[in-house]
């Protein structure tokens, strides 16, 4: 009779699945147990980096706070409250003061001391300095040179003022002086140009600079350095605020350009009153009398050879005149009276005859006289005339 395997010896499904199960599993295990040492590691690498940087950041910070404390204080100093002046009105004499110190150990010879604005002027300019000593330096700024074509109530000021020791073009010590500048009024123009329409003997007419407040204004004071002319300030609207300023000519000055200013204030409704600005004024007089053409150049001419041109001479005002003498620089120019019915011009033929080589310049000079109004002892002013003839002599 057969026997049966013992049942110990039968192998069981269950077993082999389980047996396999553990073996993934620890393998599993094995490669999650290799990933967590490969992110500690990283993390590891990462935490030393993190220390190292901040242990780098704190030493650089230290050294810089170190030398700092090391580092020597500015030769030259100002105090901070003095580069700034504050809030003050525009003006063309502007003056402020600044105390500067030595503040190191050594005597300090400051060969030039100066703004980087053309507006500013600096007394004293030049000093020695012996340790810890201080001197007082006035600064004086035209305020309105800087702001003159700014419309704004308000603007802000900064100058740059550099000090150099004796024989050193780099600046020992650099200091910003700033402020506020206040506009009591805009103007438009800022400058007043006549242009080329006065001629001497015609009434000149008057020109207007309109003038705006920012704030009501009582009046505004206004004059000129030039005693032949008239300024006045007007507030047509009432309101405080819009001016007129009109300029008017003498009739006694002579032709030519002149400049000259208008000095320009305002009276606030407070009754403080604003420093004084200037407003540049040009004119241009022409003579009355007039040359057409205004010269004469007859270029190549033979020896002994002769030209001509004629020449209108006219009144612009129209003004009747009399031509009573003419001269004539060289004796090779003739001046030939043609007749005229025009009482307020002349006409003459100017004749050049060439003598000698090589170029030639000469003038004739036509003294004139205006007539009178008709009027027993009526005054008759006088006027001269030049007139330029050229030529190039040759053979």
């Amino acid at each position: 009779m057969e026997e049966s395997p013992a049942p110990h010896a039968a192998i069981s499904p269950v077993s082999s699945l389980d047996d396999s199960f553990r073996l993934t599993a620890a393998a599993g295990s094995a490669s999650r147990r290799k990933v967590s040492a490969g992110r500690l590691l990283w993390r590891g690498i990462l935490a030393t980096a993190g220390a190292f940087w901040v242990i780098a950041s704190g030493y650089v910070l230290l050294a810089e706070i170190w030398e700092s404390r090391k580092a020597p204080l500015p030769p030259l100093s100002i105090e901070a409250a003095s580069l700034d002046f504050g809030s003050v009105w525009n003006s063309e004499k502007f003056e402020w003061a600044v105390p500067i110190r030595n503040a190191s150990a050594f005597p300090i010879d400051v060969g030039r001391l100066e703004g980087s604005c053309t507006c500013t002027s600096v007394s004293p300019s030049s000093f020695v300095l012996k340790p810890s000593e201080e001197v007082r330096v006035t600064l004086r700024y035209n305020l309105f040179s800087r702001t003159r074509q700014n419309s704004d109530a308000t603007v802000p000021f900064d100058d740059l003022l550099s000090a150099f020791v004796s024989g050193d073009e780099r600046p020992l010590a650099r200091w910003h002086i700033h402020g506020l500048v206040k506009n009591a009024f805009i103007c438009k123009p800022t400058q007043l140009d006549f242009g080329d329409t006065l001629v001497a003997g015609r009434a000149y007419p008057a020109r207007g600079i309109d003038v705006t407040c920012f704030q009501p204004c009582r009046d505004l004071v206004v004059s000129a350095d030039e005693r032949n002319v008239a300024v006045v300030a007007k507030n047509p609207s009432g309101d405080g605020l819009h001016f007129q300023v009109a300029v008017a000519l003498g009739t006694t000055l002579e032709s030519g350009t002149h400049k000259f200013k208008l000095s320009l204030g305002a009276v606030l409704a407070s009754g403080e009153r604003t420093p004084c600005v200037s407003i540049p004024v040009e004119a241009r007089i022409l003579p009355d009398l007039q040359i057409f053409p205004s010269l004469a150049h007859f270029g190549d001419l033979m020896v002994g050879q002769s030209r001509e041109e004629t020449i209108v001479l006219a009144s612009r005002s129209g003004r009747s005149f009399d031509v009573p003498n003419v001269d004539a620089a060289s004796k090779n120019l003739e001046i030939i009276p043609v007749a005229s019915d025009d009482a307020g011009s002349k006409v003459f033929r100017v004749r050049l005859t060439s003598s000698k080589l090589g170029s030639e310049n000469t003038q004739a000079r036509f003294k004139i006289r205006y007539r009178g109004d008709g009027k027993p002892g009526a005054s008759r002013s006088a006027e001269t005339a030049v007139f330029d003839v050229r030529c190039f002599g040759v053979q």
